[in-house]
């Protein structure tokens, strides 16, 4: 294998539990109860729906679990449905790597779950899977140059960590993480259109199709396929054709502290990462505002790639709530009228509201060039909100809460779940939430599943 496949392949596979660092081990918890809280806020949905359908027409044997209906399914599917769940409010956990490529690394813990379940794995193998697809993911993100806006969807380096966590859940040894990382690789070059425009249902799942496939191609190198022998370093290979240069795999190395999965942001609200500070900076100067009518301006400034992801032309008027939730000027308005946002904030009525729309139209938002070259570091914004009265409230956030300069506590990880999942009866919630912070003890993966079933007169 070339270069790039064994350096990933080699670390997967020595990656020992004993031996982890115990920061990388608690955020792998972390990870995985903010994973779950999202994915039981998202199980009502229509893209969650319509997966799981697919998945309740297939068997497993080996099975895995569906998340919210305990169901066992193909592995593959219950994969996709449990990514679709996580991914639906937009929720989860983001990375950006300083070369501006960005990701949602939880996107492949469900893949990590369906091997390890399959496999008969226990909670140490998921935790262990978990690290290691977050820190394949993040290395991808950091040694390649910069690939989103080049037209390339973050699902491509997506596929390959979950190939890695799900592999090394199962037991894989080194060749057959070498052979898994080469057919993920080769296999599922992502688009980038997905993210750009007015948003389909597919933006919340192009990233599950990725995980899905990531733990396809770990299940085919289980069984002994094998795959091309240079997929990132070779002729037609990942670096030249989405990178367009070389990569040389030994001037970085991977690994090394602090580990990628303690360099991740979660989310304070359901919505783009992109507009998190916006929110924020909008929620600082809203108990002054006595009256969202008497706004007679917005202005707002940020750095360039929120601009271009959440300010776009059809992020001016959003239909649907794939767009609405990358939109600023939206949830700017939005903030400014309620106080608040959360999964109620996209519903058909919300959209069309006349006090929020007539927000949008007194609104500007614009690139600040020094926030730009203060990002991922920073996520830097600042708000100007005129009012009737004459007055001007101003704000400033660096950091907006969720970020890894701001993180959310234990706790308020625990009251995201409680927040985003009232389907599930309370003490349920609190059962679930001691089942998932025991990952390192856990000695059934089945027990994982059980304990996040809603009753029976929930929707499936």
């Amino acid at each position: 294998m070339d270069a790039t496949t064994e350096l990933l392949s080699t670390y997967v596979h020595d990656l020992d539990l004993q031996r982890l660092d115990a920061a990388a081990a608690h955020e792998a918890v972390r990870s995985l109860v903010d994973a779950v809280a999202c994915a039981l806020g998202g199980f009502p949905s229509e893209p969650a729906t319509i997966a799981r359908r697919l998945a309740g027409r297939a068997t497993g044997d080996p099975g895995a679990g569906v998340i919210g209906i305990g169901r066992d399914t193909v592995p593959e599917l219950a994969a996709f449905a449990n990514a679709v769940m996580v991914r639906y409010l937009d929720c989860n956990d983001v990375y950006f790597s300083d070369r501006g490529n960005g990701a949602h690394p939880s996107d492949m813990i469900p893949a990590v779950l369906a091997g390890a379940q399959a496999a008969g794995a226990d909670g140490p193998a998921v935790l262990t899977g978990i690290v290691a697809a977050y820190e394949v993911l993040t290395w991808l993100c950091d040694a390649a140059p910069f690939v989103n806006l080049g037209g390339w969807d973050y699902g491509t380096f997506t596929v390959v960590g979950a190939a890695c966590g799900a592999g090394k859940a199962m037991g894989l040894d080194r060749n057959e993480l070498a052979n898994a990382v080469s057919l993920a690789a080769v296999s599922n070059v992502a688009l980038g259109a997905v993210r750009l425009g007015a948003l389909s249902m597919w933006k919340g799942a192009a990233s599950a199709h990725a995980t899905k496939a990531g733990l396809f191609a770990a299940q085919l190198a289980a069984e002994g396929m094998t795959g091309p022998a240079e997929p990132f370093d070779g002729p037609a290979g990942v670096w030249e054709k989405l990178a367009g240069t070389p990569v040389d795999a030994a001037d970085h190395p991977i690994g090394e502290a602090p580990a990628g999965i303690c360099r991740t942001s979660r989310k304070r609200f359901p919505c783009q990462s992109h507009t998190q500070g916006p929110i924020g900076v909008t929620l600082a100067v809203r108990p002054d505002v006595d009256d969202p009518a008497d706004v007679t301006a917005v202005r707002l400034w940020t750095y360039g790639t929120a601009v271009t992801y959440g300010a776009s032309p059809a992020r001016w008027d959003p239909t649907t709530r794939e767009t609405a939730d990358h939109s600023i000027p939206y949830l700017v308005a939005t903030a400014l009228v309620d106080g608040d946002i959360t999964p109620a904030s996209f519903g058909p009525d919300q959209l069309s509201r006349p006090d929020t729309r007539r927000l949008l139209s007194v609104m500007s938002v614009d690139e600040d060039k020094a926030y730009s070259g203060r990002f991922p570091d920073d996520e830097p914004c600042r708000i100007e909100v005129d009012l009737a009265s004459g007055r001007t409230l101003g704000a400033e956030l660096v950091h907006p809460l969720g970020h890894r300069a701001n993180p959310l506590t234990d706790r308020q990880i625990d009251d995201k779940l409680h927040r985003l999942a009232p389907a599930l009866p309370d003490d349920r919630r609190r059962r679930a939430l001691d089942v998932l912070w025991g990952l390192d003890t856990l000695a059934d993966v089945d027990d994982l599943f059980a304990a996040l079933r809603l009753t029976p007169a929930d929707p499936d």
